[in-house]
C-alpha cells in the first residue's frame, strides 16, 4: 500500500516533506563538512572559568562526563593539572573513570608550554597508564605579546621544549594558539610548524575573545590547511570560540564547515565575559542541518545538570531548553499545536509553531495559560491533566487568567478548579438535634441518634493507629486479653515507625524489631523505616483517613486528622490494645468550643501563627477535655496544610480533637489522597457551645511560643534580639510540602548563620521526594541546613538534634516543655516554617520581613 493511501485531501496536498519551505538550502550555504566532525568539551575546563560559576563537585563532575559520553562528544578537558592538587585530583578521578568503565570520550588535559605545567599530567598518566591528550596553549596575537613582554624566540623555545617533552613521555599533543583570530599569519606559520616539527598531531585555532565573524573563520581554517599541508604532516585542527558578538554557534559551524576536524564547546556556552560557543546549542544545529547523527535524548539532562553543578541559571529564553524555548501562552499559536496534538500528530504539533522540534531532544511542547490566552488553552491544559473542562471552571480560570500579569502556575490553576469543581456541600442535612459536629460524629459510631455532652459511650472506630513506641506496650497488653490472638480488622489497624527511626540504639532496636514482628503476624497496614514517615503526615496523605471516621492513636497528636472532618483523638496504649481486640473504644461526650476566625491575614501568617495565637489567649488548659471546631470565611486563605497544623496542636490547648467542617478545599485533598468520604457532617444550626471565641486574622503577626509553654506566645515584634543555637523545621507539624516551600523561599540564595545549625525533617518519604523533585532540598544543602530522614527524633529530645545545656533552639514541632528536646535548661521556642528559616539566616528570632528583599 503506497503512503497516500490512507490520506485526506488535504493530506495528500501537503505531504510531510512538503510542509516545510527550506530557503536555508536556497543558493548559497554552508557546504556540510566532508569528514566526521568531533567534539570536544570544555565545560569542566574553560566553563568553569566564568566568574559566576560554582565549581562542581567530583560527583556531580563524574554525572557530567557519563553524559557527554552517552551524547556521543568525543573528547572532555578534565582540568589544568598544573593548577595545583585539587585539580591533580579531580582529573585523576575523571580519567580513571574513563578508563574503568571503558567510556568511550576520551581526555585531555590544558597545560600551558612549559615542561613544569605538562609534568603533573605526566604523573597522572604514569599512574593510570593510561595517555590523556595534552592541550599545550600560548597566546600568538601581538597585543596578548606585547602586554606579556614574550620575544617570539622565547616563545618558539618554550613550544619545543614543552611539546617534545609530552611526545617523550608518550602524551598525544594539541598545540594551541590563544587569540588566534588576531594573530598574523607568519608568527602563526613559526608557532605552528615548530609544535608539528615537534610532535603535534592536532592543533587549535581559539577565537580567545570572540573576535571572529563566520568569514574570518573560514579564512582562519583555510590558512590552517595550507599550513598543514606544506608541513607533510597528518595533523588535525581543532576550533574554539567564544561568545562574545553572540556568534559562538555560527562560527563553530563556519569552522566545521571549512574543515575543522574537532569543534570545541561548553555546556550553556559558560565561560569567560559571555562565555564560549555553547555545545548543546552546537549539537543541536548540527543534527537540525544533518551533519550528525548522535543520539540527543539526554542533551537536556545533560544542560540540567550543567546549570545545577554550576549554579548557572538558563534564561528563560535560553534556546531549546531555556523554560519558555517550547511552551506558549499565546491563544493563537496554542491552538495551532493544540489542533495538531489533537490529531493524534505529534511530528505536527512540535513543528507547526517551532524552528527547533521538542521531540528530538527529550522534550515537550507546553501550552501555558497566562493573560494572553484563550479557551482552547485552558480546556488542553486540563484534560493534559485528566481534569474535567467544566464551564464554570473554564470561565473562572479565563478571568484569573485575563487579571494576571504573567502565566498562572500551577498550583493557581488547580486552586480554582478545586473552588469550581469540588461538590457543593450541605451545611444541615436532617432534623435539628441541637448537635455539634463532634456529637454528631460520636452518636453515628455509637449507633445512637444523638448523644450530649458527658455521655459515657461505646463507638465503633474506623482506624487504630499506633507508632513503635505506644504499639510496645500495647502489644503486651494485647497479649493479656483472654480470647484475643486477632486484631478486629486488619485492615483498621496501622502501625508506623516514627519516633526512633533510624533506631538510635540496641533498645530501639530492639523496640522496632518486636513492632515489626508483631505487624507481620496480624498482617496489619505497617509502614517501615523509610517506607512511609511521621505518622500524621502520613496517614492523611495515604488516604486513610477521611471525613466522617473515627480515629484513635496513641499519640496524643492524633487529632492532627479533624483537620479533615473526622473525630480523632489520642489515647492511652490500653485503649489501642482493647480496639485492636474489640473494634471500638469508651469515651465521654466532650462539650465543643468554637472558634471563629475573620479577616484576611498578613503575609508571612500561617495557620501555625493562627494556633499559638489561640492557645496564648485560651491558655493550654483552656480547652481540657473539649472538641474546638474551627471556623471562619478566613480559611478561604489558608491551605489543608495550614489546617493540619491548627488541628495537630489542638491538644495544646488541652482539647480531646480539633475539628474543621468538610467543604470543596477539604474534598479536593481527599480526592487526591484516595481517602473514602464516609460521611460529612457539620454543626446543627441549634448547636450549644461551651464558649465560642471569635479573631480577627488581620491583626495577628507571625507568633512565637516562649519557653516553657506552648501557650507563652508573642508576637514577632514583640520578642527581644536572642541569639539562636540551633533551628529545627519539619515534624508533624510542619513538615508537609508546603511549609518546606515556605523555608526554602526564604533561604534559597542564603546561607544559614554560621553559629545557628539548622536541621530539616520533611514530614514524609513522599514529601522528601517531592521537595527533591522541586530543588528544595538543594536549597537546603546549599544553605547549610542539614537534610534528615522523616522521624520524630528531636521533637521529643530523642536523636538527630538533641540539645544541651543552655542551648536555645527555634522549632517548627508543637511542643516547648522543660527539657523537651534535650537538656533540662535549654530553651525551645515554637514558630512557624517562615520565622524558623528567617532565624536560621539571621541567627536570632526574626521575621521574614527583616530580610532584605522579601519585605515586599
Amino acid at each position: 500500500m503506497d503512503l497516500e493511501s490512507n490520506l485526506t485531501p488535504l493530506e495528500r496536498e501537503f505531504l510531510p516533506h512538503e510542509l516545510i519551505y527550506d530557503w536555508n538550502v536556497m543558493g548559497e550555504s554552508l557546504p556540510p563538512p566532508q569528514r566526521r566532525v568531533m567534539f570536544d568539551d570544555e565545560t569542566l575546563r574553560d566553563g568553569l572559568q566564568s566568574p559566576s560559576v560554582k565549581t562542581p563537585s567530583i560527583e556531580e563532575k563524574l554525572r557530567l562526563l557519563y553524559l557527554m559520553d552517552e551524547l556521543g562528544i568525543d573528547t572532555a578537558n578534565l582540568g589544568l593539572p598544573g593548577a595545583g592538587a585539587i585539580h591533580v585530583e579531580h582529573i585523576t578521578v575523571l580519567a580513571r573513570e574513563i578508563r574503568n568503565r571503558r567510556l568511550r570520550i576520551q581526555a585531555n588535559a590544558a597545560c600551558r608550554t612549559l615542561v613544569a605545567d605538562v609534568e603533573p599530567l605526566v604523573r597522572i598518566c604514569d599512574s593510570l597508564g593510561m595517555a590523556i591528550e595534552a592541550c599545550t596553549f600560548i597566546g600568538s596575537s601581538p597585543i596578548r605579546r606585547y602586554v606579556e613582554e614574550w620575544s617570539l624566540d622565547t616563545m618558539l623555545k618554550n613550544i619545543e621544549a614543552s611539546v617534545t617533552f609530552a611526545v617523550k613521555h608518550g602524551l598525544p599533543v594539541m598545540f594551541v594558539t590563544e587569540d588566534t583570530t588576531r594573530a598574523d599569519p607568519e608568527t602563526l606559520r613559526r608557532l605552528h610548524t615548530v609544535a608539528i616539527e615537534c610532535g603535534a598531531k592536532r592543533i587549535c585555532l581559539s577565537d580567545t575573545v570572540g573576535h571572529a565573524t563566520p568569514t574570518g573563520v573560514k579564512n582562519l581554517v583555510e590558512f590552517a590547511k595550507q599550513m598543514i599541508a606544506a608541513t607533510g604532516e597528518d595533523v588535525g585542527i581543532d576550533f574554539h570560540g567564544h561568545n562574545d558578538r553572540g556568534l559562538g554557534v555560527m562560527n563553530a559551524l563556519a569552522a566545521a564547515s571549512t574543515g575543522a576536524t574537532r569543534i570545541h564547546g561548553t555546556a550553556l556556552g559558560i565561560g569567560e565575559r559571555c562565555g564560549n560557543c555553547s555545545m548543546d546549542q552546537l549539537l543541536v544545529n548540527m543534527k537540525l542541518l544533518g551533519w550528525i547523527e548522535n543520539d540527543l535524548g539526554k542533551l537536556k539532562a545533560y544542560s540540567a545538570l550543567a546549570s545545577r553543578a554550576t549554579d548557572t541559571p538558563a534564561p528563560v529564553n535560553y534556546p531549546v531548553f531555556g523554560a519558555d524555548a517550547s511552551r506558549t501562552q499565546a491563544g493563537v499559536h496554542a491552538a495551532a499545536v493544540i489542533k495538531a496534538f489533537k490529531r493524534g500528530d505529534d511530528w505536527l504539533a512540535n513543528r507547526v509553531y517551532s524552528g527547533v522540534p521538542a521531540d528530538l531532544f527529550g522534550l515537550k511542547q507546553g501550552i501555558e495559560i497566562g493573560p494572553m490566552s484563550g479557551e482552547h488553552n485552558v480546556r488542553f491544559w486540563l484534560e493534559q491533566r485528566r481534569i474535567k473542562p467544566t464551564e464554570e471552571t473554564v470561565k473562572a480560570i479565563m478571568g484569573a487568567a485575563k487579571e494576571a500579569r504573567r502565566v498562572m502556575n500551577e498550583p493557581e490553576v488547580r486552586e480554582i478548579v478545586t473552588m469550581t469543581s469540588a461538590p457543593g456541600i450541605l451545611t444541615h442535612i436532617g432534623q435539628d438535634l441541637g448537635m455539634t459536629m463532634a456529637e454528631k460524629l460520636l452518636a453515628a459510631h455509637a449507633g445512637l441518634e444523638r448523644v450530649t455532652t458527658g455521655q459515657i459511650i461505646n463507638a465503633q472506630v474506623d482506624l487504630v493507629m499506633a507508632n513503635e513506641l505506644s504499639a510496645q506496650v500495647a502489644i503486651k497488653e494485647f497479649r493479656k486479653i483472654k480470647g484475643a490472638t486477632r486484631v478486629f480488622d486488619k485492615n483498621k489497624v496501622v502501625i508506623v515507625e516514627d519516633h526512633f527511626v533510624p533506631n538510635k540504639d540496641v533498645p530501639s532496636a530492639r523496640i522496632a524489631r518486636d513492632v515489626r514482628k508483631f505487624a507481620e503476624e496480624q498482617g496489619c497496614i505497617y509502614f517501615e523505616v523509610g517506607q512511609g514517615g511521621i505518622e500524621h503526615v502520613l496517614l492523611p496523605e495515604k488516604g486513610l483517613v477521611g471525613p466522617g471516621d473515627l480515629v484513635i492513636g496513641g499519640d496524643s497528636h492524633t487529632c492532627t486528622y479533624g483537620a479533615l472532618g473526622a473525630f480523632a483523638t489520642g489515647v492511652g496504649s490500653t485503649d489501642i490494645a482493647a480496639a485492636w481486640a474489640l473494634g471500638e473504644v469508651w469515651m465521654k461526650v466532650p462539650p465543643t468550643i468554637k472558634l471563629v476566625y475573620n479577616g484576611k491575614p498578613k503575609k508571612w501568617v500561617s495557620g501555625k501563627d493562627l494556633i499559638l495565637y489561640t492557645i496564648g489567649k485560651i491558655g493550654v488548659d483552656g480547652a481540657r477535655y473539649a472538641a474546638l471546631e474551627f471556623t471562619g470565611d478566613a480559611f478561604k486563605y489558608f491551605g489543608m496544610g495550614d489546617r493540619l497544623t491548627m488541628a495537630n496542636m489542638a491538644i495544646e490547648a488541652g482539647a480531646k480533637a480539633g475539628l474543621f467542617a468538610v467543604d470543596q478545599r477539604t474534598l479536593a485533598y481527599v480526592h487526591e489522597s484516595g481517602a473514602k468520604v464516609k460521611e460529612i457532617y457539620h454543626p446543627d444550626p441549634s448547636a450549644e457551645y461551651l464558649m465560642t471565641y471569635e479573631f480577627d486574622v488581620s491583626e495577628i503577626e507571625p507568633q512565637v511560643a516562649i519557653p516553657y509553654l506552648p501557650s507563652n506566645t508573642l508576637g514577632i515584634s514583640q520578642i527581644e534580639s536572642l541569639p539562636i543555637d540551633q533551628v529545627c523545621i519539619g515534624f508533624c507539624t510542619n513538615g508537609r510540602i508546603e511549609d518546606l516551600r515556605v523555608a526554602a523561599q526564604i533561604l534559597k540564595g542564603r546561607k544559614v548563620n554560621p553559629k545557628t545549625r539548622t536541621l530539616i525533617f520533611p514530614g514524609s518519604n513522599r514529601v522528601q521526594l517531592q521537595a527533591m523533585k522541586e530543588g528544595l532540598l538543594q536549597i537546603f544543602v546549599e544553605a547549610g541546613c542539614a537534610v534528615n530522614a522523616p522521624t520524630c527524633g528531636p521533637c521529643i529530645g530523642g536523636q538527630l538534634g538533641v540539645l544541651a545545656e543552655g542551648e536555645r533552639c527555634v522549632s517548627t514541632s508543637n511542643r516547648n516543655f522543660k527539657g523537651r528536646m534535650g537538656a533540662i535548661d535549654s530553651e525551645v521556642y515554637l514558630a512557624s516554617p517562615a520565622v524558623a528559616a528567617a532565624t536560621a539566616v539571621l541567627g536570632r528570632i526574626a521575621s521574614p520581613a527583616e530580610i532584605r528583599d522579601l519585605a515586599s
